[in-house]
């Protein structure tokens, strides 16, 4: 039996408020509990580096639960609005979390310096932490993850496109 939409859209809804704190605690230093996954050199590096991200991910994902509210709170909004408009926002809703995604994987697998936080930087000089360097699976997963950036654009102009213009996809009703 398939779960109530309002139940999932609570659950992510509670995940993302999590994800957006844990990720600006550890960002800011006030929650190091994620040290010891960052300085896993046996995991690869999109894992050991996704503390240091999913707080702006989460915070950028916070939108997508704005936007879908309404659509929880009276579903019956939902099958008023025509069908070009609704499939249009499917593919914006779902391009746009689909880049986020891949942007994530892309900046996880090799962050720039300038993205790590200063404590972090000095608290690896001390410890004597060197960041390994970028791997095959690492580059893999920097490749993976700009192609995904790449399909999630596009599916969010195909989302602009099909509300803006439905006669483009041969849609005028």
């Amino acid at each position: 039996m398939p779960a109530e939409p309002w139940i999932i859209w609570l659950v992510t809804a509670v995940v993302t408020v999590i994800a957006i704190d844990g990720g600006f605690r550890f960002r800011r230093g006030v929650r190091r509990t994620a040290l010891g996954s960052y300085r896993n050199t046996d995991l690869p590096a999109f894992m050991r580096n996704s503390s240091l991200f999913i707080g702006p991910i989460g915070l950028l994902f916070a939108p997508v639960l704005l936007l879908t509210l309404p659509l929880i709170l009276a579903p019956s909004l939902a099958a008023t609005l025509p069908r070009n408009i609704e499939l249009a926002l499917l593919l914006l809703g779902g391009g746009y979390v689909f880049t986020l995604g891949a942007i994530h994987f892309a900046v996880s697998s090799r962050p720039p310096d300038r993205l790590i936080p200063r404590w972090l930087s000095e608290d690896d000089g001390q410890q004597g932490f060197v960041r390994p360097k970028p791997g095959m699976y690492d580059k893999l997963t920097l490749l993976v993850g700009l192609t995904g950036v790449l399909f999630g654009v596009g599916l969010v102009l195909g989302g602009l496109v099909l509300a803006i213009a439905p006669q483009t996809f041969g849609w005028y009703g």
